[in-house]
């Protein structure tokens, strides 16, 4: 995929510890203000639609290209967030390009 368009990556979150998860988005937003991202959307699960979710939360992020969220995602300050991320939630994080 090509930097054409935007890319998105959409984390399915289910959070098991709430302090953590939020010295987690704290320490997130600093890493998506060095790769141009941003938090796009934060909800919990209302009403299932169809099929069976596996988390109760989501988050969707927003990226100029792939290669910025490829970027952002491989960065040692992003890298650096991963473990604390892991205490804090089950997360599903995928990655989305237009």
């Amino acid at each position: 995929m090509t930097a054409s368009g935007k890319a998105f990556a959409i984390g399915q979150v289910t959070i098991k510890n709430q302090p953590l998860w939020e010295t987690y988005k704290t320490a997130l937003s600093v890493t998506l203000l060095l790769y141009k991202g941003e938090v796009l959307f934060r909800g919990q699960v209302s009403e299932v639609l169809s099929g069976k979710p596996t988390h109760t939360d989501v988050v969707i992020m927003q990226f100029a290209s792939i290669e910025a969220l490829n970027a952002w995602f491989s960065s040692a300050q992003y890298q650096e967030i991963i473990a604390l991320r892991d205490m804090a939630a089950d997360v599903t994080l995928t990655s989305y390009a237009s």
